[in-house]
C-alpha cells in the first residue's frame, strides 16, 4: 500500500474536525488574528501569510503538539489543511489516507443522515470493548459537532475505563420506532474536561428539556469526542 505524504494529501482524508479547530486557533493566534478570518484551505500559497511569517506559525505547531520540525516538514506544511493531516498522524500514530470519491460521497451521505437522526431526542448505543476484551455497550445521548460525534461520561463509569484502554469504537442511531433506519459509524475517542460541564447541559436539554444536575459522588466528569468517522455498515 502506497502511503501519502505529510502535506501531500486530497481534500478526502479523514481529519478530525477537532484537529483542524485546534490548529487554526493556533495558527491564528501566531499571526495575530481570529480563527474565524482562516479556513482550511489558508496557507502560504494562497497568501494568508507571508514567508517570514510561516515559520513561527510552524513553531507554535511544534511545541503544542510535539513534533519535530525538518526541513521537509517545512516545506510540505503550508496550509491548515496540511498541519492538521500531519498533526493527527503524530498524535494517533497514524497515516490519514485520502477517501476514494464514492467512499467521500457515502461518507458525507452518513455524516449528514446521522446528524439528521440525532437532531432529534433519539439516543444512541455506543460499542466498545472492555480491557479484559469482552464487548460492552451503552446507551448514550449524543450531538454533532462538525463531523465528530459529541457524548459525555465521567472518569469512574465503565464507557471512559473501556474507551481509555482502547479508544476505538461504533455508534448506532436510529429514529424512535424506526430500527430499520439506523445509522452506524465507527471512528476513534478522544477524551477533553474543557468544556465537559456545558456538553451534558446541551445534551440534557436536548433529550430531557430541562437543565444537568449532576448527582453527587461521580468522578469528574469528561466529554468523549468521536472522530475520523467512518461508515459502519461492512
Amino acid at each position: 500500500m502506497v502511503r501519502e505524504e505529510p502535506g501531500r494529501h486530497g481534500g478526502g482524508a479523514a481529519v478530525s474536525g477537532e484537529v483542524t479547530r485546534r490548529v487554526l486557533e493556533i495558527v491564528a493566534t501566531a499571526l495575530g488574528r481570529e480563527p474565524a478570518e482562516l479556513t482550511a484551505d489558508s496557507g502560504l500559497p494562497t497568501g494568508d501569510w507571508s514567508s517570514l511569517q510561516h515559520l513561527p506559525v510552524l513553531l507554535a505547531l511544534a511545541e503544542t503538539f510535539g513534533f519535530p520540525l525538518s526541513p521537509r516538514v517545512v516545506q510540505d506544511l503550508t496550509t491548515v489543511r496540511a498541519m492538521a493531516h500531519h498533526v493527527q498522524i503524530t498524535q494517533t500514530g497514524h497515516e490519514v489516507l485520502p477517501r476514494p470519491p464514492q467512499q467521500r460521497r457515502e461518507m458525507k451521505e452518513t455524516i449528514d443522515r446521522l446528524r439528521e437522526v440525532l437532531a432529534g431526542a433519539n439516543v444512541a448505543v455506543l460499542s466498545s470493548v472492555r480491557p479484559d476484551g469482552r464487548p460492552q455497550q451503552f446507551v448514550v445521548w449524543a450531538e454533532m459537532d462538525g463531523d465528530d460525534v459529541l457524548m459525555s461520561t465521567t472518569k469512574d463509569r465503565p464507557k471512559y475505563r473501556n474507551l481509555e484502554h482502547r479508544p476505538e469504537a461504533a455508534l448506532v442511531v436510529y429514529p424512535a420506532g424506526d430500527p430499520y433506519s439506523s445509522v452506524r459509524v465507527r471512528g476513534t475517542t478522544t477524551f477533553t474536561t474543557e468544556g465537559a460541564a456545558e456538553t451534558i447541559d446541551r445534551l440534557s436539554h436536548h433529550y430531557k428539556g430541562k437543565p444537568w444536575v449532576e448527582p453527587t459522588g461521580l468522578g469528574e466528569r469528561v466529554t468523549v469526542r468521536l472522530t475520523a468517522l467512518e461508515p459502519g455498515d461492512d
